[in-house]
Order: C-alpha cells, then structure tokens, then sequence
C-alpha cells in the first residue's frame, strides 16, 4: 500500500487532486481543503496532533481513522463536506478519541460506514444518508453503542444495533428484561418479530397500573415512550429508518387518583440523553433504572438529580441515559404533571463506565449503605445537602420495589412514611437516627457493607442492631454481618443508622491539657490510658450514643482500663468534684 505523509497539504478552490492508498498526517501534520475536491482512493489517518481545515469536499473509499486527542476537523462550520464512497465496509474509529465532528456528512450508495461502538459522531452541517451510517455496539452484559448528533438536516437513515443479552429464557423469573426504547421515527415492533411468540413486548399503562402485551409486529413503537423486551437468546436489534429529533412533550400526566403516577419514559435520540436539561413541571426529579446485577439479577437503580445507586454492580448511576434505553419517572400524586426533552438535552458523554455513567459527588456528604446477600446488593443513601429538608422534597427519591424474595431491600422513611432509597436532609447540626426498613424473602446469612467515600469530616455514622444489642462505628468496620429470617420490617425496628456529630477542637466539653487542666487521656487497642488524673475521681466511659458502658475510680494518678469493648469512638469522662474533663478516643481491636 501507498503511504502518503504530510506535514502540510493545501487545496485551493480550484484544485482537484487525488491520493491513493493511505494518507496520514504525522507530527502535527495539517491540511487544509480550502475549497475543491480531495479524492482519497483509500484510507485517511491522523496521528499525533494532526488536522484538517475543510470548505471543500474529501471523498474517501477506506477508513477514517483518529489517533489522537483532538478532532480531525478542527473548528467544525457546516461547509465542507466529507463522502464516504467505498465498495467494502468503511469504519470511523480509532485508538484516542471517542469523538469526530463532521460539517457535512454523506454516505453514499452502496458505501457501508460503520461508526465504531463507543465513538460519537456530530454533523454540524447538512447529512445525507443515502446508505445508512450504521452505529454499532458491544456486546456483554451492559454493552456500549456508538452516538449520533445533527445538528442540522438528515436526508436518509441510521441503522442503530443494539446488543441483547439473554439468558436463556425469556419468563418473568430468570429471564432478562431490557427497557429499551427507539432512536428512529419509523420503529414499530417487527425490529424484535413478537408476532412470532419467542420475543415478548410490553408497554406499561399509567392510568390502569398495569402492562400492555404487543403482538403484532405492525405496532408503532412510539419515540420517549419506554418498552419491555423479554427474550430468550442474546442477539443484535437493529433500527433502521430517520433519526429522531427536535422537540418530543408529553403532557397531562396523572397518578391514579391522589397517588403518585409511574410512566415508563424513552430516551428518543440515538445520543444519550442529559437528565439535567429535561423540562419538568410537577414530576419528582428522581429517575429510575431497571438493569442487570452481575448475577444476571433484574435489579432498580436510582438518580435523584444529585446522586446515584450501584446496584447494578459496575458504577453508580447518573442522569446520563443510554441511547435506546427506557427508564421511569413519576409524576407527584393530586398534580398534573409535564415533561420535554429537545435537542439541547442530546450528549456524547457516557462517563467512564460502559452503558451507565458514575458522576462526580461535591456539595454535600453521603453515607451509602448496601445490604448484600444471594448475589446481590440492594443499597441506600442518606445524604446531607444545604437545600434539603427533613419533610419529603425534591432530593429525596422514592422506593422501587423488586418483590423477589431472593433480593433483600431496604430502605428509610420520610416524615409522611413515605418509603425512600435515597434521603436527603439538611445538614446535621445533633445526633440524628435513621431506622432502617427490611425486606427478605428467604432466611439466611446477610451483610451491611457501608460506603463512606462521600462522607466528609466532622460525621461518624453507626450501625445499631437492637435485636443482637450491638452498635458499630461504621468509619472503623464498614461491614456488619448477621442472619435474618424471613422478614418485613417497615418501621425499622431491629437496624438503625445513626449520624453523630464529631466534637470540635474548641467544644467546652473537650477540654485541652493545660496547666489547669493536666489530665491526659488516650487509647492503646483495648486500653484506655488516662495519666495525672485526680485520685478519687470518678471515670464515665459512653458510646457514641450517649450509653454509659463503664464507669470505675482512680485509685491513683496513673489509670489504665483494659476494655473489651467493640471498635468505635467512645467519650471518656473524668470527674472530679465540679470538673468535667472529656476526651473522644478511638477503641479498635
């Protein structure tokens, strides 16, 4: 093959020219089609920091390949246009960026362009599609599909893949459930042939509270509406028809009577969809996610326009939905709610992790609390955040629940009793208790893992098992295990969470060693050591509820108390007449 480098290459208006075999620009390399025709007969590459300026036209027969950081168009207008011409499969890909910018767009007859799954594409400018440009996807558990963004026309189709992993059946228990929706304007229900029994299809009905079954393959499946599929082999779905664009609304959207109402939403584009630039009158700003745990286990994940579940066992979920991906939402009881979604809401930003998306936490602190068992985890946030209230608010996000009773849930209540995943309250200023509500189908052997890396300084929180009379600093063993058996606790009254503010440097009640004040107090493991201390005064050890666990005398000035107590911090007193000397120790194993 012909290797052509360049470093600089400019076209004026008048020129033609042609290149073939596989032209690549190295080493900064730059070219400028300022106006003309560019015929490459073969591929095109850019490596380093390579790039082209286009107001005329390039078109290609092989491949368009981006190694580098940047975007082979710099500066992108709606001029210049690239043409895919080839008579074998052409692909848009590469080793270091995920995303290519085009002006105008075109693929012609005959010509198969594959846009690699994970990369993205824009066309700023006009796109005609004369063969689809074909977007693919991976395969696996939650695979990863290529975006597509115009912002201008598209003449012609997309053909978007979308992987399906089955597992085996297609039953309500054991199968696999993908919540999918179209990313064209044409989708009806021949994309997964229902007519022909093996793929079942639904659509869930708001005003009944119950699913609807398609069956024919005529059936139009609606853009922004969400879907079921249940089927019992892994396979490729395909779309293939105009990309869905612009402005989708729905309006009057009703619970039934005074409750809250569920609708299975779509996201429409074949782009993920920003959660955060979606118009929403009267609707709780929590999302929710049906999706798959690594135990092939249809579990719920939840974003509640702050923070997020990961449940599904990859990351935790944010308000990036996937192309073809449905998801709930829910509109608040006795209101009448709305909700768009229009083009500004369409973003190639997917996150770091394959089909969901873990965002960064700031602003706030969380304590996330999972319950783990059979192969799976079901887990809880409580989070504190400036805006939030104690009463149910916009942060707070509602339960969902599985009813497998070989998945344990759990959960916290609002004032109303309303049942929460996550709960949001203003900041903790004193001590403050969440009880935990339980849910488990089958008696065994389960586990409390808490998660403490969006938790700040100047809050411990506590596991408190009131049936086993055990309370656990979850900073110093963030993992409690315990056996339950077949249980439905809703008003929390074995586990409770509670959130202890850490006293400060300059709290009266814990006072520094100064000439007046001698007494030294600290731990060693089991021991509490307390030096200079008055004899004959009395010594108060408390949990960090304020539960007296021990007390004794000092019978000299030199005090060791070999405890065997539980890890944790605990409040040693000293009292001698009328003075008070606190200290806060840790006590670890």
């Amino acid at each position: 093959m012909k290797l052509l480098k360049f470093n600089i290459l400019t076209l004026a208006v008048i020129t033609w020219a042609q290149a073939s075999g596989q032209v690549v620009l190295r080493n900064d390399g730059k070219m400028n089609v300022a106006g003309g025709f560019l015929n490459l007969v073969g591929n095109y590459q850019n490596e380093t920091s390579g790039g082209i300026t286009i107001d005329g036209t390039i078109k290609l027969t092989g491949d368009w390949t981006n190694n580098t950081t940047g975007n082979i168009i710099e500066s992108p207008g709606n001029n210049g246009e690239v043409i895919f011409a080839g008579s074998s499969t052409q692909t848009i890909g590469g080793s270091a960026t995920n995303y290519f910018a085009f002006e105008k767009l075109t693929v012609n007859s005959g010509a198969i362009v594959q846009l690699t799954a994970g990369k993205a594409v824009t066309a700023y400018g006009a796109s005609t599609f004369t063969s689809p440009l074909v977007l693919k996807t991976t395969t696996g558990r939650q695979p990863l599909t290529a975006t597509f963004i115009n912002n201008s026309t598209v003449t012609g189709n997309i053909s978007a893949d979308m992987y399906y992993y089955g597992t085996g059946t297609s039953a309500k228990t054991g199968g696999r459930t993908w919540y999918c929706s179209p990313p064209t304007s044409n989708a009806t229900a021949a994309v997964f042939n229902v007519a022909g029994g093996a793929n079942l299809m639904s659509w869930y009905n708001t005003a009944t509270g119950a699913y609807v079954r398609i069956t024919t393959n005529a059936t139009t499946l609606n853009p922004m509406q969400g879907y079921e599929l249940r089927a019992a082999a892994s396979n490729t779905f395909n779309f293939t028809g105009p990309p869905n664009t612009g402005t989708f609304p729905l309006s009057n959207m009703k619970g039934i009577g005074s409750q809250d109402g569920f609708y299975l939403m779509g996201n429409p584009y074949p782009s993920v969809l920003d959660w955060s630039q979606i118009t929403m009158t009267n609707l709780y700003t929590t999302l929710w996610y049906r999706t798959m745990n690594p135990s092939n286990q249809m579990v719920y994940d939840t974003w509640n326009g702050s923070i997020g579940t990961n449940n599904n066992g990859t990351a935790s979920v944010d308000g990036k939905i996937p192309p073809m991906q449905s998801f709930w939402v829910c509109v608040i009881g006795g209101l009448t709610g709305a909700m768009s979604f229009d083009n500004t809401a369409r973003t190639h930003d997917w996150g770091s992790a394959p089909f969901i998306k873990s965002a960064k936490l700031n602003n706030f602190d969380a304590l996330r609390i999972g319950i783990v068992g059979n192969g799976s985890k079901d887990e809880q946030i409580i989070m504190q955040i400036e805006d939030a209230k104690d009463s149910m608010d916009r942060w707070d996000a509602l339960k969902l629940f599985l009813n497998q009773p070989s998945i344990a849930e759990i959960y916290t209540l609002s004032s109303e009793k309303k049942r929460l995943v996550i709960q949001a309250v203003a900041p903790v200023t004193s001590d403050k208790s969440f009880p935990l509500g339980l849910k488990i189908g089958q008696a065994g052997n389960y586990k409390f893992v808490a998660g403490l890396n969006d938790s700040r300084p100047g809050f411990t929180y506590f596991l408190e098992d009131k049936q086993q009379n055990v309370l656990q600093d979850l900073s110093l063993n963030p993992e409690y295990d315990f056996t339950s058996n077949v249980v439905n606790d809703t008003a929390g009254s074995r586990f409770v969470i509670h959130v202890k503010t850490i006293l400060k440097p300059d709290d009266p009640t814990n006072r520094p060693v100064t000439e007046t004040n001698p007494v030294i107090i600290y731990t060693s493991g089991q021991q509490i050591i307390i030096k200079q201390c008055p004899v004959g005064s009395d010594i108060m050890v408390y949990d960090a509820l304020g539960r007296l666990v021990y007390e004794t005398m000092a019978e000299t000035d030199f005090k060791v108390i070999s405890t065997n107590l539980q890890n944790g911090y605990y409040i040693i007193k000293v009292i001698d007449r009328s003075k008070v000397i606190s200290r806060i120790v840790p006590i670890s194993f």
